[in-house]
């Protein structure tokens, strides 16, 4: 069970045993706010005050308090977006991300009571509340990934910064998502490709759309149809599926054919014939059986088949 405590961390170490333990610890702060946020692992926290808004109560604007409880970014920003790694109970080691705040325009109400208008201004701070990256120098700056990098728009074009605030991939790309195990996906004059961290092609930008999976492995797009393809470029499947996505991020993928489910792995081999309306893990099954997954398959009368992750039809 998680604990959820206030505590004086003037003198807190970041490495005590309240960590490791999952612990909430939320420092005292100076000043007074509605919301005080738990210490991360690098000694920060989201405070702000309680906004009434059609859907609750929000902490808004938001700010940023060190562990001994000093304001280090004042409480004026619409969003912030912390990394996850860096979250008290997440045993990930931590990045050197940098910290996303996010602003908007207060001047009018919005859908959504009176957090205003969508004109979104965007920053990067470090820890100590200082800005890397200062508010418009980007049109748009997503969250930090895989490989230290994050991606950032001007006028339309995408590139990456590390986290430094360095522009190390140019802003050429049409769209650019965020990195994974090394590799990104990108848009450029109108077309599909990989890159790597160095932004040397991966994939060659000759597709209508692409998507990576995990490991390594991308759907990829060519007139109406989806084919499996390694990141060498060598197909592993034909153009036979309508949709083609992750089913449990290890080597199974959900397929779709004319409205009916199956699933594929790694191989491009078929593990759950397409035949099905729905096709999902099986977690209850799973959950009893190291290092194996369950697959549940409905049928078109309601009923199930339970497959295993190597295709093999079983009994509930």
């Amino acid at each position: 069970m998680m604990l959820a405590l206030s505590l004086n961390t003037s003198h807190a170490s970041l490495d005590d045993e309240a960590y490791t333990e999952m612990a909430c610890i939320k420092p005292n702060t100076e000043q007074q706010f509605d919301h005080v946020g738990c210490l991360n692992k690098k000694g920060v926290a989201i405070v702000g005050d309680n906004l009434q808004t059609v859907f609750g109560d929000f902490p808004y604007p938001m700010g940023l308090v060190d562990a001994s409880g000093k304001l280090i970014l004042p409480n004026q920003y619409h969003q912030i977006y912390m990394p996850s790694d860096w979250e008290y109970d997440n045993p990930l080691p931590m990045s050197d991300a940098l910290i996303l705040v996010e602003t908007r325009d207060l001047s009018q109400d919005s859908l959504f009571g009176n957090l205003g208008v969508v004109s979104d201004g965007w920053g990067l701070v470090d820890t100590k509340g200082n800005f890397i990256i200062p508010i418009g120098m980007y049109d748009k700056i997503n969250q930090f990934y895989d490989n230290g990098l994050a991606a950032v728009e001007v006028d339309g074009k995408y590139g990456f910064i590390n986290t430094k605030g360095e522009l190390v991939i140019p802003l050429m790309y049409d769209y650019a998502f965020g990195f994974s195990d090394g590799l990104a996906e990108v848009k450029y004059q109108d077309l599909y490709g990989v890159i790597d961290v160095n932004n040397r092609a991966a994939i060659d930008f000759k597709h209508q759309h692409l998507e990576l999976l995990k490991p390594n492995l991308v759907a990829v797009k060519d007139g109406d149809q989806y084919a499996l393809m390694d990141i060498h470029s060598t197909r592993l499947t034909g153009y036979d599926y309508d949709l083609i996505s992750d089913l449990d991020f290890q080597g199974l993928y959900l397929v779709e054919q004319s409205n009916k489910y199956g699933v594929i792995n790694t191989k491009g081999e078929i593990v759950v014939p397409v035949r099905y309306d729905a096709v999902d893990i099986n977690y209850e099954k799973s959950s009893y059986h190291d290092n194996k997954t369950y697959l549940s398959a409905k049928r078109t009368d309601g009923n199930h088949d339970l497959y295993d992750e190597q295709g093999v039809l079983v009994s509930d």
